[in-house]
C-alpha cells in the first residue's frame, strides 16, 4: 500500500492542478489580447513606431508642375512679319533724262549718216540704225537713199522752241534744205524717234 500510495502521490504531482490550468488559460488570453492590441497599433496609419521614417501617403504625379516661386517670366519680344508676297521696297524710279548736250550730238551723227544718198541701202541703214529708236529704225528700212535730196550737213543742230521734258526737236541745215530731227530720252539715252525734210525755197 505504501508503494501504491507513493506512486499515486507522485502521479498527482505530475498532473496539473485545476487552479494552475485556469491561471495558464487566463495568462494565454491576456497574451492574445496584448498581441491583438499590438497588431492594431501597427496597422493604424496614424501610429508612428520609434525609428520609422515618415512618408507621405499621397502619391505625387510626375506631370504636376512645381509650385510657383513668385518670379515673373520675362515676356518675349513680338516679331512683326509681313505677309508673304508683299514687297515694301520703294518702286523703282525712272532713270533721269541724259544731258541735253548729248541730244545734240545724237542729232548731228544721225543727220550726217542720213545725208549720204550715194550709199547702198543696207550700208546706209546700218549707219543710221544705232541712233534710232527700234520701231523708227524698222520704218527706215524701206527708204531708198538715192531719193534723199541732201548730200551733206552744213551747220550745227538748233533746238526748236517749246517741247516737252525728255523730248527735243532740232533743225539741221543741209546743202538742199532743212532736216528736222526729233529725239526722246529712252532707257537713259537719247534716241531719234522721227525726222522730216523741207527743201530750200519751199
Amino acid at each position: 500500500m505504501t508503494g501504491a500510495t507513493g506512486a499515486r502521490r507522485n502521479t498527482d504531482r505530475a498532473l496539473p492542478r485545476p487552479s494552475d490550468r485556469r491561471s495558464r488559460a487566463a495568462a494565454l488570453a491576456v497574451a492574445v489580447v496584448l498581441l491583438t492590441s499590438c497588431g492594431d497599433d501597427t496597422d493604424d496609419p496614424g501610429h508612428e513606431r520609434p525609428g520609422a521614417i515618415a512618408t507621405s501617403s499621397t502619391p505625387v504625379s510626375p506631370a504636376e508642375s512645381p509650385p510657383s516661386t513668385g518670379a515673373a517670366t520675362p515676356a518675349l519680344p513680338r516679331t512683326t512679319q509681313e505677309p508673304a508676297g508683299r514687297d515694301n521696297a520703294a518702286p523703282d524710279k525712272p532713270p533721269a533724262p541724259p544731258p541735253p548736250a548729248q541730244a545734240a550730238q545724237v542729232v548731228t551723227r544721225f543727220a550726217t549718216a542720213w545725208a549720204r544718198p550715194a550709199l547702198p541701202a543696207d550700208r546706209w541703214w546700218s549707219d543710221i540704225a544705232p541712233w534710232c529708236e527700234q520701231r523708227f529704225a524698222a520704218l527706215l528700212r524701206s527708204v531708198d537713199p538715192a531719193n534723199i535730196p541732201a548730200s551733206k550737213v552744213t551747220g550745227p543742230p538748233l533746238p526748236a522752241a517749246g517741247g516737252q521734258p525728255g523730248l527735243i526737236t532740232y533743225t539741221v541745215p543741209t546743202d538742199a534744205g532743212t532736216l528736222t530731227v526729233s529725239v526722246a530720252a529712252l532707257a537713259g539715252k537719247w534716241q531719234v524717234t522721227n525726222n522730216d525734210f523741207r527743201r530750200t525755197g519751199r
